[in-house]
């Protein structure tokens, strides 16, 4: 289900006339549910944006039944459905853990954790899935909360995915570094990166060149050019080597600053004035930092 792709087909090319003589069977009264015997095809019972090509799911995935039942067109594309919620197809969440209770199959932390990952990108669909291992008992690792955390990271939802940090720690578990590293992707403020960078020092691990990296790119694509120098100040004091990736977006960033700066175009987000400052001050303390590559010996390559 995480890796299945329907390319270019459409409802059209698969619910076809000549098809309801096969075993595929269509209902309108019932969700689609490819795992049943025989596959079920029909209505979808959810809350569909459809704008062309772009279909957003909110599905609750433990709702039995829904009001707002939609019929979708025959242009609609299979994958513009199924991209949002990998499970819509196979009856929905609520669908799989009865196939599994009744094949007598419990979920543990590694279900869990696949499961997670199938789930429509909502903090309410991730609230109630919580709720049902809450009510099931389930015990959770850590890699269920680093992935609940990299969800919540890449929705830039720094704060509900920080509160799952203060969930394993109030459960006595211990973060390791991928934990820091999925919570960086949510970092997009100076007072975010200090905060991190402190939980992982506190935590006893030192900090690497990949979540620095993430720090800086956030920091990169918000033009907080301070916020970066903060960054590679902090990658000297404690002379953690930078990637090639890093070294070469660096000098990208370098580039567009001086670009803008130079630049007839006025930008909404920043005066020109400070554009010009930002580059003369980065390129000047990008420069510094260069030059001490060479002479600092490092806690990674």
């Amino acid at each position: 289900m995480r890796d299945t792709k329907f390319g270019n087909y459409k409802i059209c090319d698969i619910l076809k006339p000549e098809l309801m003589k096969t075993e595929l069977c269509f209902s309108e009264t019932k969700r689609p549910d490819l795992l049943s015997n025989p596959p079920i095809f029909g209505t979808l019972p959810t809350s569909v944006i459809n704008t062309n090509r772009n279909t957003e799911s909110y599905l609750n995935p433990f709702e039995e039944e829904s009001s707002d039942v939609i019929t979708l067109s025959a242009d609609t594309y299979l994958n513009d459905i199924f991209i949002n919620n990998r499970l819509i197809l196979f009856g929905g969440l609520q669908n799989i853990l009865h196939v599994m209770q009744n094949d007598g199959v419990t979920p543990n932390e590694v279900t869990a954790t696949l499961l997670l990952e199938l789930l429509p990108n909502t903090a309410n669909a991730e609230d109630s899935f919580l709720k049902y291992i809450k009510n099931k008992n389930i015990v959770l690792d850590i890699d269920f909360y680093n992935m609940l955390i990299k969800r919540r990271s890449m929705r830039k939802e720094y704060e509900m995915a920080k509160k799952v940090l203060e969930e394993i720690q109030h459960k006595h578990m211990i973060p390791n570094l991928m934990t820091f590293g999925v919570l960086a992707l949510g970092c997009v403020r100076s007072k975010e990166g200090k905060e991190l960078l402190n939980g992982l020092e506190i935590a006893g691990y030192v900090p690497n060149a990949v979540i620095l990296g993430t720090l800086i790119s956030n920091a990169c694509h918000r033009y907080n050019t301070n916020y970066v120098i903060e960054l590679l100040h902090y990658m000297s004091i404690n002379k953690i080597k930078p990637s090639e990736k890093l070294l070469s977006f660096l000098e990208n960033y370098k580039k567009t600053l001086k670009q803008m700066a130079t630049s007839k175009k006025n930008y909404r987000f920043k005066k020109k004035a400070v554009l010009i400052k930002d580059s003369e001050t980065f390129e000047r303390e990008y420069s510094k930092w260069k030059q001490k590559l060479d002479k600092d010996r490092y806690v990674n390559n």
